[in-house]
């Protein structure tokens, strides 16, 4: 009984690792390019609907100290229905000329997502024991070490 607990305290263990390991690589691959030919940069950020006036809304960003930035939907958004409180991603652009815009690209589902994949690998431990185990290892380790090298 107490190699179960062990198994499941290290398989919880390895899932929580990889998971913060997986969010940091996920915010290094937004960062954009900082090439001395490219000057554009584009990247998700994520933030908090604090005030809406018609089409345009404040929204404070939670990665450039609470900064208040301004955006416009138009015509082209399918969500056009966000209020205050509402967590959305942004999508954060920078041209050549320096000139940075900013629109609202959904709700932020990311915590959603983690959730979502917690339950799937503790499922996958209860109904398949060690061969969950090790196959959700397997794919961890596919994707943190074996694709990257590609």
């Amino acid at each position: 009984m107490k190699k179960i607990y062990t198994l499941y305290g290290l398989f919880w263990l390895l899932a929580l690792l990889a998971v913060f390991w997986f969010s940091g690589m996920a915010g290094q691959a937004n960062q954009g390019t900082e090439n001395s030919t490219v000057t554009y940069q584009s990247r998700f950020v994520d933030g908090q609907v604090v005030g809406v006036k018609g089409n345009d809304f404040l929204v404070r960003l939670s990665d450039r100290a609470n900064e208040v930035i301004q955006t416009r939907l138009d015509n082209s958004f399918v969500h056009d229905d966000y209020k205050r409180g509402d967590h959305v991603t942004l999508y954060f652009s920078q041209n050549e000329a320096g000139e940075t815009q900013y629109d609202i690209a959904d709700y932020y589902h990311l915590d959603g997502l983690i959730l979502g994949f917690l339950i799937f690998c503790g499922l996958a431990v209860v109904v398949g024991r060690k061969k969950g185990l090790s196959s959700i290892v397997s794919v961890l380790l596919s994707l943190f070490f074996f694709i990257p090298l590609c």
